[in-house]
Order: C-alpha cells, then sequence, then structure tokens
C-alpha cells in the first residue's frame, strides 16, 4: 500500500498490467485483517476493492459477443493492429528503410529493417537527448515524447507515433524535411491521440 501511494505522489505512469501486482495483495491482506479483527469495515471495503473489476471484467466479456469497440482496452488493441499495418507497409515498400518510432513493439513485429527506439529501451543511444523539459519539450513527465534533436541527429527515413508524443516536433522546423500523414484510429482518443502520425522523408525512394 505504501508503495502505491509513492506511484500516486509521484506520478509514475501506471500501465494495466501492473495493477494486479499490488491490487491482489492488498486484496489479500484486507481479507486477513478483516478475520483478525472481525472488523465489517473491512469487510465492506474488500467488498468495494473487488466490485470494479468485477464489473469490468464482466463489461468485457459482453464485448465478445457483441460491440467490441466497448472492450476496456479496445483503443489500445487497435493502435497495435494500426501499428503493425503501418510497419509491413514500410517493410513491403522500404525494406532498407530507417524507422523511428517511440512505441516499436507493433510495429516491429511486422517492420523486419533498422528500427529505432525514440525512448531508448531498446536503442541506448536515444537516452542521450533525454529527459525532455517540462513543459517546453513535452506536456508532462508522464509523457515519452521525440526528441526534435534526436530527429536532427538520426535522420530517420519514417518516424511512426501516437500524436501525444510528436506534438512538439510537429511545431519544429525539423518537420519541412517530411511529409505527414495520420491514420485514424477509428474509436474514442487514445491518450488525448485520435491518428498515428507517419513522417516519410521527402525523396525517399522505394528499396
Amino acid at each position: 500500500a505504501f508503495i502505491l501511494v509513492l506511484f500516486f505522489i509521484k506520478k509514475v505512469l501506471i500501465f494495466p498490467w501492473y495493477i494486479p501486482c499490488f491490487s491482489v495483495p492488498l486484496a489479500f491482506a484486507l481479507m486477513d485483517y478483516a478475520k483478525i479483527y472481525k472488523a465489517k469495515s473491512l469487510y465492506i471495503l474488500l467488498l468495494a476493492f473487488v466490485i470494479f473489476p468485477i464489473f469490468t471484467f464482466s463489461r468485457d466479456v459482453i464485448s465478445a459477443f457483441s460491440e467490441s469497440s466497448t472492450y476496456s482496452n479496445f483503443s489500445q488493441g487497435k493502435r497495435v493492429q494500426l501499428y503493425r499495418e503501418i510497419g509491413k507497409e514500410i517493410y513491403q515498400s522500404n525494406p532498407k528503410a530507417k524507422v523511428l518510432a517511440p512505441e516499436i513493439g507493433g510495429l516491429g513485429f511486422e517492420f523486419k529493417g533498422e528500427i529505432i527506439d525514440a525512448l531508448g529501451l531498446a536503442s541506448p543511444n536515444s537516452l542521450t537527448f533525454h529527459p525532455l523539459k517540462v513543459p517546453q519539450e513535452r506536456e508532462s513527465g508522464l509523457i515519452g515524447a521525440v526528441p526534435i534533436k534526436l530527429v536532427e541527429n538520426v535522420q530517420p527515413d519514417y518516424i511512426v507515433s501516437l500524436e501525444i508524443f510528436v506534438k512538439e516536433l510537429l511545431k519544429s522546423e525539423v518537420i519541412s524535411n517530411y511529409d505527414i500523414t495520420y491514420r485514424e484510429l477509428d474509436s474514442a482518443k487514445l491518450w488525448k491521440s485520435s491518428s498515428v502520425v507517419i513522417f516519410k522523408k521527402i525523396g525517399t525512394e522505394p528499396n
């Protein structure tokens, strides 16, 4: 519980798959305390603690038999599928292209060429250009934006990203070297983004 409080104080980005790491132990702790102290209030708290995930899970099960867009992670799944489509298209036309992206999983699944991780997780050299200043270079500390200086240094043939990660890049002079297209997510906004932005360096030819 103490670690969870620290997460909120520090405004740490908590991905959905992190939630069971603290929610399950916390639920068992509440159950043990309720048994030991025979406190009805703890049982009520435990009940409230489990109702929300049960409701969410039920909604997701129903979405499998009705409207898929009601699935709780529909937008995130749609984004990954869109990344895969874009990666496949780039690889078919330019397999030797240099691609820069802040999210490389889905993209790299289809694009087998050179991909540079703009956030530095898979490309340590990118870390030289981080951290970015808030709010001058990114909206908040929770956003892993694409550094403008990294783009200038790497000169990628393509940049593929959700809008939220390239807000400042779109305002820079660097984009004068790129043709820009938008691919809509076809769903509610995800992280303040309704599209994936594709930057194609002017003069990039199929190879």
